[in-house]
């Protein structure tokens, strides 16, 4: 099995471009369904932007399993288990679908519609459904 050690293959990880560059080194492992170890050694906190490009977009293409199985984690900080964790459970209980307008009037006139539970009554001022939760992107 492969080990790639995180600090030496990036320059940090406060940005998308080093998330890129990792999720670039990691991907060829998922296509060819093999394993390796990263190890996180001396390797600073992570940015979300930084996970959204790297754990993110593989766990997102390949699944849950498969990231499980490829992705050995290993001389990794309790803190570090807990970013991702943490990460990894806010990412899950994020929904899919955002609030949409209803129609090409909506624009002009304000009036939104949640596509999760159908509340119409929303306004511009709200960032969220008032009655799922749903986060409005306008």
């Amino acid at each position: 099995m492969d080990r790639i050690i995180l600090r030496d293959v990036v320059d940090g990880s406060y940005s998308t471009l080093d998330g890129t560059t990792l999720y670039k080194i990691l991907k060829p492992y998922f296509e060819k369904n093999e394993s390796v170890e990263l190890s996180m050694m001396g390797f600073t906190p992570m940015s979300t932007s930084f996970f959204n490009v790297s754990f993110g977009d593989l766990k997102r293409e390949y699944g849950i399993e498969k990231y499980n199985y490829i992705l050995k984690f290993i001389f990794i900080t309790k803190f570090q288990v807990d970013m991702i964790k943490k990460y990894f459970i806010m990412k899950t209980k994020e929904k899919k679908r955002p609030i949409i307008l209803t129609d090409e009037i909506s624009k002009v006139t304000g009036e939104f519609k949640c596509v999760d539970c159908d509340n119409e009554e929303l306004n511009g001022w709200s960032s969220h459904c008032r009655t799922c939760g749903m986060p409005i992107v306008y």
